[in-house]
């Protein structure tokens, strides 16, 4: 199943692609609305005659969700009449995104008045154009995803595609600009995909998961085995774990598309670490073939040649003045005049360990060390060293430092958690049931002050210091990244390195609870084969309910569980204001009872603003005799 967040995303991208085709054909925006006005359907078949020029924020009020919808095929029609598409892949994209009309014989319809369209419409382009039809350069048809999700009927396609098409509609008006507008950003060298992914929505986990495109080296990215994710102005930055079939390691996806940047080849074992940016420059922290820098010209890479102490590199960090640090497996380094300079090496009474593992500066400017064999280094503002952890085997080694609201420092490390706050250091552990694992991989800081931790068993966040903390989700992560204001993605976004299962994305949950269940069904006896409906209340609490956004019910159960005859997804319809209540049902597709005795459970959650915000609840019924 696809989540409908991440299928708006897919869609409008493809079709932003078919359009700047279209217009670097006929030139102007104003000309392809012109085109659309000779594909009018006809209202007994519920298709609106309304113009592209409604759906692109011409009007003062946005269509309705059955206008947006239907008037997607003036826009098909037209491009079928510049030959950038044909009936294949036309009734391929339709099918793709549950778009097909809900009877075969309709298809028929649909192609007369296209065809009559496209009649007039050559009419019309040969004196926009001045050329003939025959004469359009034909485009190769556009590979589609496989549509692996379960058919709708029409009013259920409509009520959970109508919010879909509305916003990919409404946003048609900037994509045309889009098409436009001169952009200034770097251009780095790296290999554009040829095909993008449709990432696949893991009900149970909350977010989507990107994977490789099995035979397609150059497509999404090259391989599962992610070890590093970070953001910036050009978009998201990954880091892989190289193996013998491939040596490329990072790629970037700048909102639109996945591109792999080829030239800093590397072998099996030599992972990318880490990355920094400064200026438009891309630094790139690599285990054993040094440091990589990407910029406008290409890749240049630093070895020990080049002043580095060691060619392991585990961290980087750009401190408040600009400079670079890097966290080596023989000291700590600082970039200076495009050579590095060792800064720290082991030393009795200053850093620990050589094996450097994290660098960090708090608010207050300490410097914190850690380590993968001899805990923890710090100094302090006033230029002092002290040491923590040195010879614990349980927090010897550090994955990752982070500071919170208070001025408590936090710290990822193979024995859970640590907290360092005035002098005082806290333990949280998987067993003393805070988090999952003690095998932590990385702690970062949301934009609400939420602590996140990445562990062998999954995410947990804690909005209390360490109170109390919430499983976020429960596939292993190696490492976590939050947007930022000036980031192509902001702090809402939330991107994750999967353990060999490739990139997770999703928002991150609200800082309060924005819904709350107001009734829920008690468990329910059935005979075998009885349908059960039922019914879930929920109220607004802080945040509007809308059908826009696909705000629904869903089922949290793993992709390919059984629901026994129940929709995954229960939509919101039209809008639900604050402090107002809206009941849930699966009236449409109501749950059966199984044919053997037992209790059944089905857990659901609310999904708002494009992720979930409420806590599971459980749906709960009996078969009996």
């Amino acid at each position: 199943m696809i989540d409908p967040g991440e299928q708006t995303k897919e869609y409008q991208q493809q079709l932003e692609q078919w359009l700047y085709e279209a217009l670097s054909k006929i030139g102007t925006r104003k000309e392809f609305l012109k085109l659309t006005a000779n594909f009018r359907f006809d209202r007994t078949n519920e298709m609106s005659s309304y113009t592209l020029s409604r759906t692109l924020g011409e009007s003062a009020e946005l269509p309705t969700r059955r206008e947006s919808k239907y008037n997607l095929y003036a826009v098909l029609g037209v491009l079928y009449l510049l030959q950038i598409l044909d009936r294949r892949v036309i009734e391929t994209f339709l099918q793709t995104y549950d778009i097909t009309p809900p009877k075969e014989d309709q298809w028929g319809k649909i192609w007369e008045q296209i065809d009559a369209g496209a009649s007039q419409g050559q009419r019309q382009l040969e004196t926009i154009v001045g050329i003939s039809q025959s004469n359009l350069l034909s485009s190769q048809s556009i590979a589609l995803p496989e549509k692996s999700h379960k058919r709708l009927n029409l009013s259920k396609r409509i009520r959970l595609l109508g919010a879909l098409l509305l916003v990919a509609f409404g946003g048609l008006g900037f994509v045309v600009l889009w098409f436009s507008r001169s952009v200034s950003a770097p251009s780095f060298p790296c290999l554009q995909s040829d095909v993008q992914p449709v990432p696949t929505f893991l009900p149970d986990q909350g977010y989507s998961q990107i994977h490789p495109l099995t035979g397609n080296g150059q497509s999404s990215i090259p391989t599962d085995h992610v070890r590093s994710v970070a953001i910036n102005s050009n978009g998201l930055w990954v880091g892989y774990i190289p193996n013998a079939n491939d040596t490329n390691g990072v790629s970037i996806y700048d909102g639109k598309e996945w591109k792999n940047c080829t030239g800093f080849p590397l072998v099996a074992g030599q992972n990318v670490n880490d990355f920094a940016f400064k200026d438009n420059d891309v630094f790139v922290a690599t285990d054993g073939a040094g440091i990589g820098k990407l910029d406008n010209s290409g890749w240049r890479v630093y070895t020990t040649q080049d002043g580095l102490p060691s060619n392991i590199i585990y961290d980087l960090l750009v401190d408040r003045q600009g400079n670079i640090w890097a966290a080596t497996d023989e000291g700590v380094t600082r970039f200076v005049d495009d050579k590095w300079q060792v800064i720290y090496q082991a030393n009795p009474d200053a850093l620990a360990s050589n094996h450097v593992h994290e660098i960090f500066i708090d608010d207050a400017g300490n410097f914190w060390f850690g380590f993968r064999d001899r805990g923890i280094s710090r100094l302090s503002n006033d230029n002092t060293w002290q040491s923590f952890y040195t010879d614990d085997p349980n927090f010897q080694k550090i994955r990752g430092i982070v500071s919170d609201n208070q001025g408590g420092v936090w710290f990822a490390t193979e024995g859970g958690v640590l907290r360092y706050y005035k002098d005082h250091w806290t333990i949280f552990t998987a067993s003393n049931h805070q988090i999952p694992s003690d095998s932590v991989q990385d702690v970062e800081q949301d934009k609400f002050g939420r602590i996140w931790a990445a562990t062998s068993k999954g995410v947990v966040y804690t909005s209390d210091y360490g109170q109390t903390w919430t499983t976020h989700s429960t596939i292993a992560t190696l490492d976590i990244v939050f947007g930022c204001p000036t980031c192509i993605y902001n702090e809402d976004h939330l991107w994750l390195a999967l353990n060999n299962q490739g990139v997770g994305h999703v928002r991150i949950p609200p800082q309060y609870s924005t819904v709350r269940f107001t009734s829920i069904p008690k468990r329910v006896q059935l005979h075998s084969g009885t349908p059960y409906i039922f019914q879930v209340e929920v109220q607004a609490l802080s945040v509007d309910l809308l059908e826009s956004e696909g705000d629904s019910l869903r089922a949290i159960e793993p992709n390919g569980s059984p629901l026994y005859g129940a929709w995954p997804i229960i939509p919101v319809l039209g809008k639900v204001q604050q402090g107002q209540t809206y009941t849930f049902s699966n009236t449409e597709n109501p749950i059966t009872a199984p044919d053997k005795r037992g209790i059944y459970t089905t857990s659901w959650r609310v999904w708002q603003g494009r992720r979930f915000a409420s806590e599971p609840i459980i749906i709960e019924f009996e078969v009996i005799p």
